[in-house]
This record gives C-alpha cells, structure tokens and sequence, in this order.
C-alpha cells in the first residue's frame, strides 16, 4: 500500500485545485480519476468567466490548464476509477481496481453525471440515446434532438450545430431555463426550438427515430439521435460506515458533488482550494 497524507477523488476543476493548493502547502498528494482530466468542464464550448482568462476558451482548453498546472506541483495522479473508501485506525484505505492507497486525510471531489432519462421505445441507454455530445457517432449533417432547457442543453446543442449537425431543441416547458444571451446564441446558429415537447413514444422508423409527443396536435419529429440534458447527479462513491463516520474529521466533500445548482468551474476549483486549506489545518491539529 502506498501512503500519502491526502487522497483526492476526482480530477475535475475542484480536484484538481485541491491538489495545487495541499501541494502548495507541503502535503504529499494522490489525485485520481475515472475518466477524463478535467471532468465536465471538457464538455463545455466556451469558457468566459473562469477569473484569469483573458479571452474566451474551451472547456478542453481551461482543463488543460488546470492539468498543466497540477502537473506543475509534481502531484501523483492516476486515471482510476475509486471503488470504496474505508477508514482503519484513524487511517483512511482508498481502493481502486488494480490498487490500494492509505491517507490521512481524503477529499471527495468526484462531481455530478447527467441525469439519465427514461425515453419510452427507447430505455435509458442505447445507440440512439446518448448524455454527451463528444459521445455521439456522428456529427455533420445529422439530425440531432436535444432534450432539456437549462445551459447544458443549449450549451451543447450550440457545440453540435458548430459542427455541422441539425439541432433542434426539445422542451417539455413553455420556454427554456437558460440564460437569454446563450439561447440566442443558439438560435443565431441555426439550432430549432420546440417547446411542450414531452416525448409520449420514440420509435425507429427507418434509420431514424421518429418522436410522437403527448400534445397529439403536435407533428412526430424524426432524428438520427437523441442527446438528453436533463440535469445532473452526484456521482456515488462507496464509503464505508467507518469512514462516513469521520466526515469533517479527516473526510471531505468539494466542488459540484455538494454545491447544489450552484455549479460552475471557478465555483469548484475555490472549494477545492478551500477544503484543501481545510485539510491541511487537520492534519496540523492531528500532529499537534
């Protein structure tokens, strides 16, 4: 087993952050994630109001940086999924599938996923149904539904009507969640909306999927694929009863996992930081 005084689950903006600042501080540090460095911030088109930039950016781009700057510290990070954390002798045990890590301190920071959405004719998974536009098969000159009215939605449906795609919007309200300026966007992209669109029935029709909606005075609309932004949910980790137990006492939470609807990257990279601080008083008390 290999020892540090802190492990933080999950490499996306307030992982990361955590990471930069315990390192700062002269804690030894394992970042791991399970998927991508960065998380969901690499799905965003555009980045404006991370404090530092200067123009515009990706969210690949803002994630990279943040990597870049984690990588800066000398920190050790893997891509592994964490399994379950467990807590011996004060001691925390942090498993993965091919290792097992001790701390003394950990920081849960493993973000939110979408929110899976039940499309009858369709289930919740499938070949047709996806919940990332960068997951999707095929871009340029297909037809696209997006399913949801908040940022994420029209975040992406923008990413995929950039790219060639025919969008159109799909909203069971009377009008989107989404902030004026970047529905505009949209539109000015060519991205269609349709609201009071809740989906009764989808059927293949062909090779397409063809969407009949409860409104029966609605007309079907027939697409190549479905992408579903319809919120998110923290990602669970197990934690063992022991461990659950010394939550604030050597077990913390940062970033989107506990910020509510307040999520946003700048938001978590400074609870990350913060926590990290948090930590590293902790610890601090511990020695003394």
């Amino acid at each position: 087993m290999i020892g540090f005084d802190v492990i933080i689950v999950g490499g996306g903006p307030a992982g990361l952050a955590a990471g930069v600042q315990a390192g700062h501080m002269g804690l030894t540090v394992k970042i791991l994630e399970k998927d991508v460095w960065g998380g969901r911030l690499c799905l965003a088109r555009r980045v404006e109001n991370f404090p530092g930039l200067t123009r515009p950016l990706s969210g690949r781009h803002v994630a990279a940086r943040l990597l870049l700057q984690a990588r800066r510290k000398t920190l050790s990070m893997g891509l592994e999924a964490c399994t379950a954390i467990d807590c011996v002798d004060r001691r925390f045990a942090v498993e993965t599938r091919v290792n097992r890590y001790t701390a003394r301190a950990v920081i849960v920071a493993c973000g939110v996923q979408p929110k899976r959405l039940l499309v009858p004719g369709l289930g919740v998974d499938g070949n047709r149904l996806f919940y990332a536009w960068r997951e999707l098969p095929h871009f340029r000159g297909k037809r696209i539904g997006v399913i949801g009215g908040g940022e994420a939605a029209f975040d992406q449906a923008c990413s995929l009507a950039e790219r060639g795609a025919a969008v159109t919007v799909l909203i069971r309200a009377t009008e989107p969640r989404a902030f004026h300026g970047l529905v505009h966007e949209a539109l000015e992209l060519g991205v269609s909306l349709v609201t009071r669109a809740e989906i009764r029935q989808a059927e293949m029709k062909g090779a397409a999927v063809s969407l009949q909606f409860s409104d029966g005075g609605r007309p079907a609309c027939d697409v190549d694929y479905l992408l579903a932004a319809v919120g998110a949910e923290a990602v669970e980790v197990t934690i063992s009863k022991v461990a659950a137990g010394r939550n604030g006492q050597g077990l913390y939470w940062a970033g989107d996992v506990c910020s509510g609807r307040y999520r946003q990257a700048a938001i978590a990279s400074g609870d990350g930081i913060k926590t990290a601080m948090i930590v590293y008083d902790y610890l601090r008390g511990e020695e003394g």
